[in-house]
């Protein structure tokens, strides 16, 4: 196995994801501000002293929601390209999708009160 060849080509496998971050960025409102949120927080968080754990969990919560929101996004773009027409059917699912999104965006901030009032 050549290993420039398969290193480059694992570095090339990535750059779909990465076109697809900045897509996401790029055209969606909720994932910008998500984005401006998250520096905020990164910013009120190094004026703490966070263990390691802490920094961990924060980390681990701020891509559960840029996933939850991409994937909350990829559902709605799928669902537009089934018709055009309205469909109740289509709607649910949409706001089912975006009630996931919240529910994580909850669970996080929740999380996050608890980590400033430990610290």
């Amino acid at each position: 196995m050549n290993k420039p060849s398969s290193i480059r080509k694992c570095f090339l496998s990535f750059l779909p994801a990465f076109r697809g971050v900045m897509q996401a960025l790029k055209t969606e409102n909720n994932l910008r501000i998500q984005a401006l949120i998250t520096l905020i927080v990164v910013f009120v968080d190094i004026k703490q002293t966070f263990d390691w754990i802490s920094w961990c969990l924060v980390i681990l919560v701020i891509g559960m929601v840029f996933g939850a929101e991409m994937i909350n996004t990829v559902i709605e773009k799928l669902a537009d390209r089934v018709t055009v027409n309205y469909d109740p059917e289509i709607k649910l699912i949409k706001d089912m999708a975006a009630g996931a999104v919240l529910v994580v965006c909850l669970s996080v901030a929740g999380m996050g009160v608890l980590l400033l009032m430990n610290c």
